[in-house]
């Protein structure tokens, strides 16, 4: 069934590399120079032309300013906005027939140019009925069948790379199914707009979410809050073509400073406080309001960290940047899946070797900005994750990426943001306090009493259903008939133990405090012992 369509992409894939590569290669193997176009534009324009999942990695290739030249950085960085649009007509006929009825019923006004084109979809301003204006997102039509086409073709060489074992134990068919998931994510704006709402109610004090608009939403379009402002991606072009200078005609009276130091707090209070997080923060998805507020658009990509993740990469994050490079590597080993064949002591001696580089480069504001890139490390933590059989966990990708992502675009900003002393004020003010530790641990026995007593439960089942299986055959065997008194006395020891440690933390606040809160977690304490009793006289 696909044979045709798969057939026609590669044909399609091949003219692209003739015409906009092959003249390259003819000029550099006659030694005649890169000709009108330099290489930097042909490779943009290829990518271009390849459709949305060159878009993606074309995307971020534009990141990677650590190890590509910058004159290919500035035009891969072209890709995150730059998309020529859909025809007027087609854009409205999207719009009709996803709403199921002529555009005018649905909107006051419509404006047919779209005030921004990416690769899955593009924007257009719009009024509502109501008088709204509201910005109005539309997907491409048939791009969804182009990616699933391209992962198809691309999972032939993954296979064959994962045969010959090219990149170790890491699986590059996996990493392509992620990618497809992640992507056809993307593509249901239902699914974004859930999203969005969920960032919005979690009510980040640095940043802000536009607000999602029900009634005109589906699959395939998406209505949200207008914003006025200015992309931070063209803020980046005017500061790559003009500096300061024409930053500040762009945003007046906006101090760049603080809308990075936003950016930056925003991004860490989504990881750590959180836990649900924008997985794609370039400079194409943020938004500077003219009052300097930043607001983050698109939330196609997105992660979630439990509250054992944020512990654990919180700390290894603040270890980091506070110096603490020993417990950094040991929180990283720990971060990441070790094997029977992972020598611990050896990887761990690697791992402080990559993170003390990365510290002396990023403490020193002489260091030239390559060099301080925190991606440039994290190729080399990922090299030394190889070569000791270590494995990244699947579910922290995007954290990884959004870092990633944070630290390229600080680095290509005009202003001088000391990220390593952000970070190091944002984990000191938002370090958990003596309420949320306790509310973290809270959280963690709920999960543990949970999990003992669907334990408990599945065994009082299967006790019930072999006494009806066995009934009036044959007595049931001694062990069974001992089970039911064994499993209250362990439900029981469960809740003392739970009842127990939870006073632990209150009688260790009436030690540590004074006044009416000592008395209270004093009292709290003995509320809790007297439970304890209570359990052990009712065994």
């Amino acid at each position: 069934m696909h044979f045709l369509t798969d057939f026609r992409r590669v044909l399609t894939l091949t003219f692209l590399v003739l015409r906009w590569l092959g003249p390259l290669f003819l000029r550099r193997v006659l030694c005649l120079g890169p000709g009108r176009l330099s290489t930097a534009v042909r490779l943009r324009r290829a990518f271009e032309a390849g459709g949305v999942t060159f878009h993606k990695i074309g995307q971020y290739l534009s990141m990677r300013f650590d190890i590509l030249p910058a004159e290919l950085c500035r035009e891969f960085a072209g890709l995150l906005e730059a998309v020529p649009p859909l025809d007027p007509s087609v854009a409205i006929a999207e719009v009709e027939l996803a709403l199921g009825g002529p555009i005018a019923r649905f909107f006051a006004r419509f404006e047919p140019d779209p005030i921004g084109s990416a690769s899955i979809a593009q924007v257009h301003k719009a009024l509502t009925r109501e008088g709204e204006l509201v910005a109005v997102k539309i997907r491409r039509p048939h791009v969804r069948e182009a990616f699933l086409c391209d992962m198809r073709l691309l999972r032939r060489p993954a296979r064959f790379a994962d045969w010959f074992g090219m990149l170790g134990s890491i699986s590059l068919v996996e990493f392509m199914n992620e990618v497809e998931a992640s992507t056809l994510r993307e593509m249901d704006f239902q699914f974004e707009a859930r999203t969005a709402e969920r960032v919005r109610q979690d009510g980040s004090p640095y940043a802000t979410t536009p607000r999602i608009f029900w009634p005109l939403c589906t699959p395939s379009l998406l209505t949200m809050q207008f914003i006025e402002g200015v992309s931070l991606q063209q803020v980046c072009r005017a500061a790559e073509s003009g500096g300061e200078a024409q930053v500040r005609a762009l945003l007046p009276g906006v101090d760049l400073r603080n809308v990075v130091t936003d950016l930056s707090r925003a991004c860490l209070y989504q990881l750590f406080v959180s836990g649900v997080f924008h997985g794609d923060p370039h400079p194409g998805n943020i938004l500077i309001q003219h009052n300097g507020q930043v607001t983050f658009i698109d939330f196609g990509i997105f992660g979630t960290l439990d509250i054992n993740e944020r512990r654990l990469l919180r700390n290894y994050i603040e270890s980091n940047v506070r110096g603490n490079l020993m417990e950094s590597a040991r929180c990283y080993a720990r971060i990441t899946l070790a094997t029977s064949r992972t020598d611990m002591r050896a990887y761990l001696r690697e791992l402080l070797a990559v993170l003390t580089r990365w510290y002396a480069a990023s403490a020193d504001p002489a260091t030239p900005v390559a060099e301080r890139h925190s991606g440039r490390y994290q190729m080399e933590m990922l090299m030394v994750m190889r070569r000791h059989h270590a494995e990244m966990r699947p579910n922290q990708l995007l954290f990884w990426r959004v870092l990633l992502v944070l630290d390229a675009t600080v680095l290509r900003l005009p202003v001088k943001v000391d990220l390593l002393q952000v970070m190091i004020d944002f984990f000191t003010r938002c370090s958990p306090r003596f309420p949320e530790q306790l509310r973290e641990l809270l959280e963690e026995l709920s999960s543990s009493a949970t999990g003992l007593r669907r334990r408990v439960n599945a065994m009082d089942r299967m006790e019930s259903h072999l006494k009806e299986q066995m009934a009036g055959r044959t007595s049931l065997p001694t062990n069974w008939q001992r089970r039911a008194p064994d499993t209250n006395r362990l439900s029981r020891a469960a809740q003392g133990t739970a009842i127990a440690l939870l006073g632990i933390p209150f009688a260790l606040g009436a030690l540590h405090t004074s006044d009416a809160v000592g008395l209270l977690c004093l009292g709290i304490a003995a509320l809790l012992a007297s439970g304890i009793i209570l359990i052990r006289l009712s065994a």
